[in-house]
Order: structure tokens, then sequence, then C-alpha cells
């Protein structure tokens, strides 16, 4: 009986089998390359558009606070006492008012005072819940409705 002939190792036959087999490989390993790559440019390009529409957002209702600043409470609301000191800076007022449950955000304070102009004399005043910043800013700038701090 005639034994199956053997090819010898190394055959023309094996190196192409294992070329082809090199490439698949390579073929495979691009596609999952190319896939990993597109799917990262997406998410890029998802958090580039989530960051832009939450920093429009946050824009636009800072830019609504400082233009149209509502009131605390709502008439007649009740009367603070607040005094401001020889060189107390606009932020720091701000944040006293904050406090004194006059205005929400000391920010809004600083903002509108620098765009409006509005330099904060010393003083001792009484503040209302139901005033705005503006009106807050208007009176607190005003020389002749403050009383020099002691």
């Amino acid at each position: 009986m005639p034994s199956p002939e053997k090819k010898p190792y190394g055959s023309m036959d094996d190196l192409r089998d294992e070329r082809e087999e090199r490439e698949e490989k390579a073929a495979a390993q691009a596609i999952l390359t190319h896939g990993l790559n597109v799917l990262f440019k997406i998410a890029v390009a998802a958090v580039f558009v989530l960051l832009l529409f939450y920093g429009i957002r946050w824009a636009y209702s800072f830019g609504y606070s400082v233009f149209t600043t509502p009131t605390m409470e709502a008439a007649p609301g009740r009367d603070v006492e607040v005094t401001v000191l020889e060189g107390q800076s606009i932020r720091s007022v701000g944040e006293e008012l904050v406090q004194n449950g006059l205005i929400e955000k000391s920010s809004i304070f600083v903002v509108q005072a620098r765009i409006y102009g509005y330099e904060i004399l010393p003083g001792t005043y009484t503040l209302n819940t139901s005033q705005t910043i503006y009106e807050m800013l208007r009176i607190m700038s005003t020389a002749a409705e403050s009383t020099a701090a002691n």
C-alpha cells in the first residue's frame, strides 16, 4: 500500500497558508483599530457638544441673571442694615449681602457694579429684600444716602 505523500516542511502551500493567515490577522486588526478610532472620535465629539451645550446654558443663565435680577422676597420684604467699611472690596460687600439674605449670588452683584460703573461708598445702609441688585447698588453709591461708618 502506498504511503500518503508527505509534503516537506516549508512547502509553497504552507508558506502561502501562513501568509494568508497573517494577512487575515492584519486585516482584522486594521478593522478593529479603525473601529476603535471612530468610536474615540465620536466620544470626543459628544463630550465637546455636551460641554458646549452646558457652557452656553450657563452663560445664558448668568447673563440673564445679571440683567434681570429678581428680588429675594416680594414687597414689602424685610429691612436689613449693612455697613460698608472704607476700602472694602465689591466682592466682599456682595458676599455680605448674600449672608444677610439680600441677594442670591455675589458674582452677579460684582458684575452689575462693574457694568454699570458703580462705586460702593463706605457707610451704613438700610436695604430691603424686595430690592433688586441695581437698586441696592444705586443706594450704596450715593453719598447723600449713606452715613459714615465708625
